[in-house]
């Protein structure tokens, strides 16, 4: 007799689902009596779900067998974390890039890149927060009594926060996607 499969993969199983329909997947998975395989940038679901993190980078795999916060607590690091692995590769790719020693004839065009670096940190915690803030608002928009328990100037006035909050990222994105490109011209 050839036994039945009891492997399960999941690409990306949280993208197009509400709260309560990623929580009814939770519990039901929970319930699965085979193997997961799953690939996702859910932190909360994996949190939720994983025993053993694999982690495949182009020069290693890492077997960790745990769950992802013993797996964040080995590594120091949250890959589920966006703007965090953005940052830190931003960060090692700057400082590849700056030489250990510089003349001193060029040192006036380094302060201007240093200067324009710190600019670039400010305006990447603007987008940060920025990105927060949305977050947040869309949060309180999700909620099921939002809309019922909330006067409707409140509700015009978070929506004009939004839309105010949406064009100041876009703006600050435009700006740093523009200075980007200059400090990699040489």
């Amino acid at each position: 007799a050839i036994a039945q499969p009891n492997v399960l993969v999941l690409d990306e199983p949280t993208n197009h689902l509400d709260l309560e329909s990623i929580e009814a997947l939770v519990e039901a998975l929970k319930n699965y009596p085979g193997t997961l395989l799953i690939v996702s940038h859910d932190r909360w679901f994996i949190s939720q779900l994983a025993t053993r993190i694999v982690e495949i980078k182009p020069e290693e795999i890492l077997d960790f067998r745990g769950t992802y916060e013993e797996y964040v607590h080995f590594c120091g690091d949250d890959h589920l974390d966006a703007d965090q692995v953005i940052l830190k590769a931003r960060q090692a790719k700057r400082k590849k890039e700056a030489p250990t020693r510089e003349p001193r004839s060029n040192r006036k065009g380094k302060n201007k890149q240093r200067r324009t670096a710190a600019q670039q940190e400010k305006r990447l915690a603007r987008i940060e927060k920025a990105e927060a803030r949305l977050a947040e608002i869309d949060a309180l928009r999700c909620e099921p009594t939002y809309y019922a328990k909330t006067p409707p100037d409140q509700i015009k006035a978070l929506e004009c926060e939004h839309a105010d909050v949406e064009r100041e990222l876009a703006t600050l994105l435009e700006e740093w996607a523009a200075v980007e490109e200059t400090m990699e011209d040489p």
